[in-house]
């Protein structure tokens, strides 16, 4: 199904249509697990974000549904992260060791990502667990679908445009501010931005048909963005990892050389993420709104 608002047809119906698709897949998904497990939850967990993010844009018309249903959604997405994260940290020494081309760094990564590999396999080899799981998000999943019929939009043409350039707009602020609190270096600032920066390329996905050129821009800016940042908050997720007890690290002189290049990576990750992001977000102002009000008037 396509990831696009149909602008000649009634807001809240597409939304409707969009939001009950995306989770409903998502629940077939967990079900039949046509690639395997860990695809199936990595593409789940991608609808439940297209789902939120398609929400976000349109919360300003019904702000009690999008309270209730970010909450419902967020808690579904946290339970399929848990089972998610033990492949991400492998992909993150992968990462490392493209990074860091030297033959100890690679050797050092492969020795990791083994372990790594044997903790993933303790985690989802726990098979009634994970299936609990699965089973638990695929009724939410299914529920939070019917609950997409419960979606009421304004119906002027006029109400429609005010809801989505609010939502616009109410992106870009917080991913300015985002932005301004990466400047301390803190890796939740960094998160934020990323949460936004998904929001951004998703929102320009949705009204793409508005401005085709100018929006499909957006949406590879900032899914480049949203791609580093996610390496830099894997790396994070790794460097707990292998901070906290366990058989991750054999020796302390180990575990500094990982730690050494995690922050080096991530020092250079977060600088570009701030330099991408200022392009992403610094022309975006409040007149972006009234820009997408006029364009879907001249419709």
């Amino acid at each position: 199904m396509k990831y696009s608002l149909d602008l000649d047809e009634a807001l809240g119906d597409d939304v409707r249509r969009i939001a009950a698709g995306r989770l409903t897949e998502a629940a077939g998904l967990l079900r039949k697990q046509p690639d395997g497990r860990d695809k199936a939850i990595h593409d789940a967990r991608r609808h439940v974000k297209q789902c939120r993010s398609l929400y976000r844009l349109v919360a300003s018309g019904a702000k009690d549904f999008h309270k209730a249903e970010n909450r419902r959604l967020g808690d579904i997405g946290r339970r399929l992260s848990a089972l998610r994260d033990a492949t991400a940290l492998i992909e993150a020494t992968q990462f490392l060791k493209r990074e860091i081309s030297s033959k100890s760094n690679g050797m050092l990564m492969d020795r990791l990502a083994k372990r790594l590999d044997q903790r993933r396999e303790s985690i989802t080899g726990q098979t009634d667990a994970v299936a609990d799981v699965l089973a638990s998000a695929r009724h939410d999943l299914l529920e939070a679908a019917k609950a997409a019929d419960d979606l009421s939009l304004p119906h002027s043409g006029r109400k429609s445009a005010t809801c989505l350039a609010r939502g616009w707009e109410t992106t870009g602020r917080k991913a300015r501010e985002a932005l301004e609190d990466c400047a301390s270096g803190h890796e939740e600032a960094f998160h934020d931005l990323r949460k936004r920066t998904q929001d951004r390329w998703m929102h320009a996905a949705l009204l793409n048909d508005l401005w085709p050129t100018a929006l499909r821009a957006i949406q590879h800016q900032g899914k480049a963005l949203s791609d580093m940042l996610g390496h830099a908050q894997d790396l994070a997720i790794l460097l707990d990892a292998v901070s906290g007890p366990g058989e991750l690290v054999s020796d302390a002189v180990e575990s500094e050389a990982i730690r050494e290049a995690v922050l080096t990576q991530q020092a250079k990750l977060h600088d570009e993420c701030r330099d991408l992001g200022a392009i992403l977000f610094g022309k975006s102002k409040p007149r972006d709104g009234r820009m997408i009000v006029k364009l879907l008037e001249l419709r």
